[in-house]
């Protein structure tokens, strides 16, 4: 199992907006998102694979997850369940974002953990919108 983790401290201006642990398989898509989350001022956590997001946000417990819900392995479905059955990160907030068009529509993945199911590609201001409404 390999976690690939970067860990981004400040904005520029020094200011931070929390800790988030970002799961995402695709290595460009989580480059883009790790750069936008460290310009709006999140420490950002990175995995490549839901089980190794899975043992970050235990080992860091996050203010938030972002997961793409499609990933081999533990999906981002099975994430937000395992997340929500760990003593210390029940409340954790979990954002999904998804390429997959009928998980918008599926009633089972709303009705999950998530605050928000966004769709690939995504707006940079929606997201982080979601990103932030999701921690307060």
């Amino acid at each position: 199992m390999r976690v690939i983790s970067d860990v981004i401290d400040t904005t520029k201006d020094g200011t931070t907006q929390g800790q988030l642990v970002l799961v995402e398989d695709d290595v460009a898509v989580r480059s883009i998102l790790t750069v936008l989350l460290e310009s709006a001022g999140w420490t950002v956590l990175t995995a490549a694979d839901g089980r190794s997001g899975l043992i970050l946000a235990r080992r860091t417990v996050p203010d938030v997850v972002v997961t793409d819900l499609r990933m081999p392995g533990l999906s981002g479905i099975e994430l937000a369940k395992e997340l929500a059955a760990t003593p210390n990160l029940p409340r954790v907030p979990v954002v999904a974002i998804t390429s997959d068009t009928s998980a918008l529509r599926d009633a089972a993945v709303k009705s999950r953990r998530f605050t928000s199911v966004l769709s690939k590609p995504l707006a940079p201001g929606e997201f982080l919108e979601a990103v932030q409404e999701a921690v307060q």
